[in-house]
C-alpha cells in the first residue's frame, strides 16, 4: 500500500518488520469477525469485543520464542497489536496439524492496493 490512511499505516506499521511480506489487510468492524479470515478455534477472548480492528496477514515463516510459526495474523486492538499463528506455533514445520476443535477461514483477506 503506497499511501495508506493514517489508522492503516498505524496497523502496518505495528504489525510489520522489515522484509515481511503482507498477503493481505482488511478493517474489520468488528473483533468478533476475525475468525472468518484465520484459522482458529473461535475462543481466543480479546477477540470477542464488538470493537472494530485491523487484520493483517502476514506470509511467510517466523520464528519467535523458541517457536516457529507459519503465515502468522496481527490483529490490531485500540491500536495494540496481538500476533496469532493460525497455520502453526509448532517447530515441526509442514508435518503440524491444527487441533480438531479448529476451523478453516471461510473468507481470506483482500490484498493490498498498489
Amino acid at each position: 500500500m503506497s499511501n495508506p490512511p493514517a489508522d492503516a499505516k498505524t496497523a502496518l506499521d505495528a504489525c510489520v518488520r522489515p522484509g515481511d511480506t503482507v498477503a493481505g489487510m482488511a478493517r474489520l468492524a468488528s473483533a468478533r469477525d476475525a475468525h472468518k479470515y484465520m484459522l482458529s478455534n473461535g475462543r481466543e477472548p480479546e477477540l470477542q469485543a464488538d470493537v472494530p480492528v485491523w487484520m493483517v496477514q502476514l506470509s511467510g515463516v517466523w520464528t519467535f520464542r523458541g517457536r516457529t510459526a507459519f503465515n502468522p495474523v496481527c490483529i490490531v486492538i485500540n491500536g495494540e497489536a496481538t500476533f496469532y499463528a493460525p497455520y502453526g506455533t509448532v517447530s515441526d514445520g509442514p508435518n503440524w496439524s491444527p487441533p480438531s476443535d479448529f476451523v478453516a477461514p471461510a473468507l481470506a483477506l483482500p490484498p493490498l492496493a498498489p
